[in-house]
């Protein structure tokens, strides 16, 4: 049985999968609890909370009625937040705890980089599995991202802008591209081509990756 600590929340958090409002009263797993204690997103009740906090624990039905009828209310305020925005929150809580969400060949990765409390681990995944849709997402812009920054450089074609350079990768999985074109001012005779930075999505373009004698790719790409 997994030991538990009463809390009061000194920021809003996301607990198993649902909005905790700052401020509120919380029974959360020992591991997590004092992950969030250690965070100073919460504080421990003192003994004589938790001796109440009992007796209200095992009060009669009116008082089970009214719990349930505010969680009903607290559950349709939380199906309007946006479901990104929780999942933004959860990777980030992730990797405070040592726990890095990737994208890896289509496969969602959740790689521990330091020791971490197996509780913990567990508690965490299945909060990332409650917004898996929306965690493999970002997850895979970051990816993206991260290949095209290691792309830099590279000429890259385009079947709407046409041949052109790798600027940058974004973290929301597009690519900043350099493409030229021909301009000519109205008082002048000859055109001069310019070069300019746009937008791409990744999915848009083809990148030439050059590799060495050996088979590994030049300047050490991936």
């Amino acid at each position: 049985m997994v030991k538990t600590k009463w809390l009061r929340l000194t920021r809003s958090v996301f607990l198993d999968g649902r909005h905790a409002e700052e401020g509120s009263i919380q029974d959360v797993a020992q591991p997590l609890a004092d992950d969030l204690i250690g965070q100073g997103s919460a504080v421990q009740m003192n003994f004589v909370f938790r001796f109440f906090a009992r007796i209200w624990f095992f009060a009669g039905s009116r008082t089970k009625r009214e719990e349930v009828g505010t969680a009903q209310v607290f559950s349709q305020g939380e199906t309007a937040m946006d479901r990104t925005e929780k999942a933004v929150e959860l990777i980030e809580r992730a990797a405070k705890l040592g726990l890095r969400v990737e994208f890896r060949s289509g496969t969602n990765i959740l790689t521990r980089t330091v020791p971490v409390n197996p509780e913990v681990i567990t508690l965490m995944a299945r909060q990332l599995t409650d917004y898996l849709p929306e965690v493999r997402a970002l997850a895979q812009r970051r990816a993206v991202a991260a290949l095209g920054k290691n792309l830099v450089g590279r000429r890259i074609w385009s079947k709407e802008h046409g041949e052109g350079t790798l600027v940058d990768g974004v973290d929301d999985g597009t690519f900043t591209i350099s493409i030229g074109a021909e301009v000519r001012r109205s008082d002048e005779e000859e055109t001069v081509r310019r070069s300019h930075s746009i937008t791409a999505n990744a999915e848009d373009l083809l990148i030439l990756v050059e590799t060495s004698p050996n088979g590994c790719a030049a300047h050490g790409e991936d």
